[in-house]
């Protein structure tokens, strides 16, 4: 379906170019009593399977631009690579312009807030994914694809994000069925192929945000969350681990990350292995292994901050008592001061503090 294609490339495109174009403080909950709206942790649902956000795109912007990159980037002898460089990008998504009714400098213009994708499971009423066989029939393939969601708080630009659902809606054509659906005054726009009903694209705008995400029954739950219609639906920011591994990113003084991400990895390889026979065996391996007691990772980039020009967290969340290949790992607490032999030039430096003959017993 060639409206909902373009859009996921658009959102390809708009994430792998984060590092080329570019928070107030994070929080897990909005201020009560404030009128706030919802930040991506308190929209995405508690078992969201994997999730990265940018905090405030303004900020990253702004905090980009003083760091060694940002200004290496600025630097007048490299100007003229990265200019062409960033030239055959333009011309290499030409066909953005035609699609979307945007080109590339005004897509990444969009985001100026809050900026988050996410992996959801797509439940036990989703419908399989469906191919065509060599004649021509539609068969049901034995893996369910997570739905794919994200929020853009475009702020004042969402007229472009307006032109461009626009532009795509009319490119679909007869391809797929346009419906709309009215909750809680949210006009929720879906899009559905014709002839594969597990291709869809479905969205809102409210306040500036667009939420998007690829079920259309998915759509319908976040616009209830959206507006606080939920009853005791639990949220990403109700997830322990999440919360666990999140506590855990902030700065050496407290700084708030501005890119944060989470996943749950053995979440994440359920959902994403189809059902077979041998899927089912390697599944079943991971247990005596000790593997399923990896229960999140997560982390964080903190650009610019206060004495460090940047600062990056990964956090591997284990369950306790660790077993098997998993009680191999043993770090431990200890001095990250580099040794003296290590000169003050150095370009790099790493430490591991690991408790070694814990490991061989």
């Amino acid at each position: 379906m060639a409206g909902t294609k373009a859009i996921s490339q658009l959102a390809w495109i708009l994430a792998s170019c984060l590092g080329w174009y570019f928070s107030e403080p994070y929080e897990l909950r909005a201020a009560e009593g404030k009128g706030e709206r919802l930040t991506a942790p308190q929209l995405f649902p508690e078992k969201t399977l994997a999730y990265v956000r940018v905090d405030d795109m303004r900020q990253l912007r702004s905090a980009y631009e003083k760091s060694s990159y940002g200004r290496l980037s600025n630097d007048e002898q490299l100007k003229p690579i990265l200019g062409d460089f960033y030239g055959g990008l333009i011309k290499a998504t030409e066909e953005m312009t035609g699609v979307g009714g945007l080109n590339l400098d005004e897509f990444l213009s969009i985001p100026s807030g809050e900026l988050a994708f996410a992996l959801l499971s797509p439940g036990k009423k989703a419908k399989p994914a469906q191919v065509r066989n060599e004649e021509g029939e539609l068969q049901n393939l034995p893996l369910v694809p997570p739905v794919v969601a994200m929020m853009i708080d475009a702020g004042d630009e969402i007229a472009s994000i307006q032109v461009m659902l626009q532009r795509m809606g009319a490119d679909a054509g007869q391809e797929a069925e346009h419906l709309q659906k009215e909750v809680g005054g949210l006009i929720l726009h879906s899009f559905q192929s014709k002839t594969d009903e597990s291709q869809q694209f479905s969205y809102f705008i409210d306040q500036g945000v667009f939420i998007a995400c690829t079920s259309m029954d998915y759509i319908q739950d976040l616009a209830q969350g959206w507006l606080g219609e939920a009853g005791q639906r639990k949220t990403l920011a109700d997830n322990q681990r999440f919360l666990t591994i999140m506590k855990r990113c902030v700065g050496t003084e407290g700084e708030r990350p501005q890119i944060s991400f989470y996943a749950d990895p053995m979440a994440l390889l359920r959902g994403l292995t189809p059902a077979s026979p041998q899927s089912a065996m390697m599944l079943a391996m991971l247990p005596p292994l000790g593997l399923d007691g990896l229960e999140a990772i997560g982390g964080s980039w903190i650009v610019a901050p206060a004495d460090f020009d940047s600062i990056g967290h990964i956090h591997v969340l284990m369950s306790s008592p660790r077993r098997a290949i998993l009680d191999l790992v043993r770090p431990k607490e200890g001095d990250v001061q580099p040794e003296d032999w290590v000169p003050e030039s150095v370009s790099g430096y790493l430490a591991i503090n690991w408790a070694l003959q814990s490991t061989l017993k």
